[in-house]
């Protein structure tokens, strides 16, 4: 049984950390229109089956709602959210992408080693429930899931569209729904309050790429890059053509020829050094702006913290915002 002060604990600490992640900004609501997030994927229903009620995650398996008492995260999604979500002494581990983030700090020692979903690792770890992202090794789920262990697969990081619902989905998993419910809410507001702070005839062009190894790639419409984007007060340059994660070709960037590149820290001067980037029009003006990449690459909750620094460095001219009390 889950004590009435634990939920309202739990309740406190998912605000407290949205807060810790993005401010919350005051805005007029009057003062202009804000364009709305994109929709969210269907919701992760209860269900009743067989007597039992769950939840169907998304590989299809039905999931009987009950009290997990030793979890384990393999996602960096999933980290923060049970974080965020569930009482400390129900946690059993963080994935391996945990001590990489922004905020790694907070996840002490209970960190796994390896981020391959190792079978045998995590069944010594005894845990009743794994919380996943799209595992691709779906061998590995059934695996675990006939030693007994429920296996959620949360399904795909795509941003906010993704993120809102599997928020809501593991506080319903983790016994605190209402926790999950506000945790979305705070976050989608956080959101829509930084691209409020931007009037849309100020809003720039620009766009996301990282250079890794010898070669371009992007983030755009359908990933959390065009979201922190959006929030940042900056309309995505690369949307129109292209989607996901593209690899692009130097011709390609040429002609989009975006006024401003979003990239990682320490990576301005080499994507401007790649072949035939110097000729851009961001690279000739060195309106680069580079972000800690580990908020940059994060699809989870630090993408309001993301965007914030994003917009920081686009419109220095802005007022800083206005902490709530």
């Amino acid at each position: 049984m889950i004590r009435p002060t634990a939920l309202a604990n739990v309740a406190g600490v998912s605000l407290a950390l949205v807060l810790s992640l993005a401010f919350a900004f005051a805005a007029d609501p009057g003062s202009q229109r804000t364009r709305r997030l994109p929709a969210s994927h269907a919701e992760h229903q209860v269900i009743e089956r067989n007597g039992q009620r769950g939840l169907v995650d998304a590989t299809g398996h039905f999931h009987a709602l009950r009290h997990f008492e030793r979890i384990v995260s393999v996602s960096g999604v999933a980290d923060d959210l049970l974080l965020a979500l569930c009482e400390p002494e129900r946690i059993v581990a963080f994935s391996a992408y945990a001590k990489r983030s922004a905020g790694g700090h907070r996840f002490g020692d209970r960190v796994l080693q390896r981020a391959d979903l190792d079978p045998e690792t995590l069944l010594a770890l005894a845990p009743d429930l794994v919380l996943v992202n799209n595992l691709s090794r779906q061998d590995r789920i059934v695996r675990l899931r006939e030693s007994g262990v429920a296996v959620f697969d949360l399904g795909d990081m795509r941003g906010m569209k993704t993120l809102v619902p599997n928020i809501r989905t593991a506080g319903i998993l983790l016994g605190h729904p209402r926790a999950g419910r506000e945790l979305a809410q705070t976050l989608t507001g956080h959101m829509q309050a930084l691209a409020a702070r931007v009037p849309a005839e100020r809003r720039k062009r620009a766009l996301y790429a990282g250079i890794h190894g010898d070669k371009i790639y992007g983030g755009t419409r359908g990933t959390s890059y065009a979201d922190v984007l959006w929030a940042a007060g900056l309309d995505d340059a690369a949307a129109d053509r292209y989607h996901d994660w593209p690899r692009y070709t130097s011709e390609q960037l040429l002609s989009i020829d975006p006024p401003m590149i979003v990239t990682q820290a320490g990576m301005a001067d080499t994507f401007c050094r790649h072949p035939g980037m110097a000729s851009l029009r961001a690279c000739r003006a060195k309106d680069l702006i580079e972000i800690d990449p580990a908020l940059l690459l994060d699809p989870g909750l630090e993408m309001p913290l993301a965007a914030d620094a994003i917009q920081r460095k686009a419109y220095r001219d802005l007022k800083p915002p206005v902490l709530a009390h």
